[in-house]
């Protein structure tokens, strides 16, 4: 008589125990996941290093603006303190003013244009920020009901493992070896139960001969369709 019994029985721990392996891999990724946190780090350093050069071109900008307004107002001192006695240098020097203030305006359109850009930045840097917190926080409320969860996983599939090592001591060692090659090529599943004269891994119809021997339980029989063992429980 062969042991299938006890085979079907350890065919459900390894399902198990397949799910169990299955979710401590998931959870410790889970854990590891370090994507949105660099994510985020990531996304701050670039808004500081943005910040550092908006406000190195600012200071610079904010200089020329000045030093141009100097200039204009120089250039307006000379047109209207007396100081220009002939025509020619009068047209020059208005020339000369009048080109100042066009670089003028285009230097305080820069410097505002820079000033709202680091308005923007600053407020989205904010945001970066409480983002951050926020997922720091979450992320250790997170770490730690999966580190229980991950304990309680380990829990169950060392149970199971022990339980599976004692199980398999009484199943023969051919029929071991046969159903362990199945489960490689099958998906996890290398005993599967026969119910209304069907095999429920394929479906397919036994015949009735077959059936037959598989309640006698004299000899493993498998599937013709998609190999597995079959066991009438």
């Amino acid at each position: 008589m062969i042991n299938l019994r006890s085979l079907y029985q350890l065919q459900k721990l390894d399902l198990e125990v397949d799910g169990q392996q299955s979710s401590l891999i998931a959870i410790e990724e889970a854990i590891a996941d370090k994507s949105k946190l660099n994510q985020l780090q990531s996304g701050l350093e670039i808004n500081r290093e943005n910040s550092k050069k908006y406000k190195i071109k600012q200071s610079g900008v904010d200089g020329l603006v000045h030093e141009l307004q100097e200039k204009s107002s120089n250039l307006k001192g000379r047109l209207y303190d007396g100081s220009i006695t002939n025509v020619k240098e009068m047209e020059s020097v208005t020339a000369e003013l009048e080109y100042a203030n066009q670089e003028l305006n285009i230097a305080e359109e820069e410097l505002l244009s820079l000033m709202l850009k680091l308005e923007n930045n600053d407020k989205e840097e904010s945001q970066i920020q409480d983002a951050l917190t926020n997922y720091q926080l979450e992320q250790r409320e997170s770490n730690f009901t999966l580190t229980k969860e991950l304990d309680s996983v380990k829990s169950l599939l060392d149970s199971n493992l022990r339980e599976r090592e004692s199980l398999a001591k009484s199943i023969s060692a051919l029929l071991l070896t046969q159903y362990e090659r199945i489960r490689k090529v099958k998906q996890g599943l290398g005993i599967t139960e026969v119910k209304g004269g069907r095999c429920m891994a394929c479906l397919l119809t036994l015949p009735t001969k077959q059936l037959q021997q598989l309640r006698s339980a004299a000899e493993i029989n498998t599937c013709t369709s998609c190999g597995r063992i079959l066991f009438v429980n």
